[in-house]
């Protein structure tokens, strides 16, 4: 079981994330969470998802980017992969603090992403994305909502 919350990364000197984890459904938890900050800017809007490989998905906007972005933790968040765009789904223009994401992990172990956001930088008016990360990537952008 993991636990995820904001807070700020002293060594980057930026708002970043903390995880726990429970081996024992909570009665018990690391002494000290694991810490992710990214050098350049916040980590807006992180939401957490375990997949099929029991590798931790991170999904987030970043500072005032266009893009959302995702890492992946294969050691219980101890280390993650370089940061990488979803391709296709961008933050509202530019992310405004109001870009949530729901997720969730299926049954066959695909985590699925609903997202406030766009299809292209180009998009002026935000809608609601659905995007599956089947373990080793993401699906095109599937239209849920558009003004």
């Amino acid at each position: 079981m993991y636990a995820m919350w904001s807070a700020p990364n002293t060594k980057s000197r930026t708002n970043g994330i903390e995880i726990n984890l429970s081996t024992n459904n909570g009665a018990t938890w690391l002494d000290t969470p694991h810490a992710l900050g990214l050098q350049d800017a916040d980590i807006h809007q992180p939401a957490l998802a375990v997949d099929k490989n029991n590798a931790l998905v991170l999904v987030y906007n970043f500072g005032v980017k266009d893009e959302t972005f995702f890492q992946v933790s294969t050691d219980q968040g101890v280390t993650w992969s370089d940061q990488k765009a979803i391709p296709g789904l961008f933050a509202a223009n530019p992310a405004t603090g109001n870009d949530y994401f729901a997720v969730a992990t299926d049954s066959a172990g695909k985590v699925h992403l609903i997202a406030v956001g766009r299809k292209s930088k180009d998009q002026t008016a935000p809608g609601v994305y659905h995007v599956v990360w089947d373990g080793t990537s993401w699906s095109k952008p599937q239209e849920l909502y558009q003004q």
